[in-house]
């Protein structure tokens, strides 16, 4: 589906973007999603705080960026900039791509560790997703799900510019190191829709405690977005 979804469009009728642009697809999903803060009664719509597509340098300002910063601190402990960097590196939701790379090794009998060493409940874990990951490893990327790993930093790189907590230099520097990464491990947006999409499959297994269901559900969801977005008819930059 995705293959022929992606192949639809010749590739000289695509769009070509400039680096700006290309950056703002890359880290998609946090431009069409606004910031969400559950059981707070906000004084305009939520779709408001969204930062899209239109403006490179978006800013949030007043009662719209203290309802975004409230999202970082309860979503991700991001109140200044140390806390965004922290979150940057090791938040271990923002780097699933490690999950993929172990789970694989595993199931090719090469685990760089004794899974058999883990504490009961730890095994059990990382064999419920290694199980998992069986399921698409043969339909992903050679970079795995990196594409999600730097779409959900990069979005939270323009929420935290767009709330005052690093300045723009901060901004520029890391979505351009971001984007570097993605055109070094991908060739297409096609292998970016694959990265991304197994990537947002694995987080919400992770996250439901394993639920394959919810996890499925939400991954056909992300397909649904990626699908309506001028991604699959815009061309890769190299």
């Amino acid at each position: 589906m995705i293959n022929l979804r992606y192949h639809e469009t010749p590739e000289e009728n695509k769009a070509e973007v400039d680096e700006q642009m290309f950056q703002l697809l890359l880290g998609f999903h946090q431009s069409i999603r606004p910031p969400r803060i559950d059981n707070v009664t906000l004084g305009f719509s939520k779709e408001d705080i969204f930062l899209g597509f239109g403006d490179y340098y978006a800013k949030l300002t007043r009662e719209k960026q203290e309802e975004a910063k409230r999202f970082l601190e309860e979503a991700y402990q991001i109140t200044d900039r140390e806390s965004f960097l922290a979150c940057i590196r090791d938040n271990p939701n923002l780097h699933m791509d490690g999950y993929i790379s172990d789970a694989i090794a595993y199931l090719n009998d090469e685990s760089a560790f004794a899974v058999d060493a883990l504490d009961e409940d730890e095994k059990l874990c990382f064999l419920a997703k290694a199980e998992f990951v069986k399921s698409f490893a043969n339909y992903l990327p050679d970079a795995g799900v990196i594409a999600w790993d730097m779409s959900e930093r990069m979005g939270l790189t323009r929420l935290a510019f767009a709330c005052d907590i690093i300045n723009r230099e901060d901004y520029c520097c890391g979505m351009e190191d971001m984007s570097r990464i993605l055109k070094a491990g991908l060739k297409s947006f096609e292998e970016y829709a694959r990265s991304f999409i197994f990537g947002s499959a694995l987080f919400f297994f992770k996250v439901k405690s394993m639920n394959i269901n919810k996890a499925t559900d939400f991954m056909f969801s992300i397909f649904g977005y990626l699908d309506m977005s001028d991604l699959r008819n815009t061309k890769w930059m190299k």
